[in-house]
Parts: C-alpha cells; sequence; structure tokens
C-alpha cells in the first residue's frame, strides 16, 4: 500500500488487517494467529451487539427488496473530507 494512502482511508479498510499484513510478508503462522485473533473479536462484538438489542447495519451499503446489496453513498465524499467518524475498531 503507497504511504500517501495511509493517511486518506478509514481503519476499517481491510488493507489494514494485521493477518493480511502477515500474510503478505510471508509470515504464515503470525498470520493465521491473528486471523484467529480477529475473528474472535468479530464474534465478541457480535454476541455484545445481541445482548444490546442493537442491529448491525453497514455504513456504506443496503439491501434492495431482492436481497441485493448496492452502495448507498456517502464513501468518497467522507473520503475527500477525511471525516471518518463512529467507524469502529474492526482490527
Amino acid at each position: 500500500m503507497p504511504d500517501w494512502l495511509v493517511p486518506i482511508l478509514p481503519r476499517s479498510d481491510s488493507r489494514f488487517r494485521a493477518d493480511q499484513r502477515a500474510l503478505e510478508n510471508g509470515d504464515v503462522d503470525l498470520a493465521g494467529t491473528e486471523k484467529t485473533r480477529l475473528e474472535e473479536k468479530q464474534r465478541a462484538a457480535r454476541k455484545k451487539r445481541e445482548q444490546e438489542g442493537t442491529e448491525y447495519k453497514p455504513r456504506w451499503f443496503e439491501k434492495n427488496a431482492d436481497g441485493v446489496w448496492t452502495y448507498k453513498g456517502g464513501y468518497w465524499e467522507t473520503r475527500l473530507k477525511g471525516e471518518w467518524t463512529d467507524i469502529p475498531d474492526l482490527y
């Protein structure tokens, strides 16, 4: 990933996943460990949402009546402004 790109991406961008970074660097053992950590973190977040009765809603996409996911807009405008508020800590 080019250095100039790092500051303009949201922290939720998948290019920041530690397991992917490790795999790209050839560290397969670390990649496996990080993938497991990430999966456990995601399960814990889902469980917390369920306990709180909070429904997960994607920020940039929505499912239409046919069950097809479509982009609802806003990402590029937010990226241009650099206003990454309310971005969850995914990784």
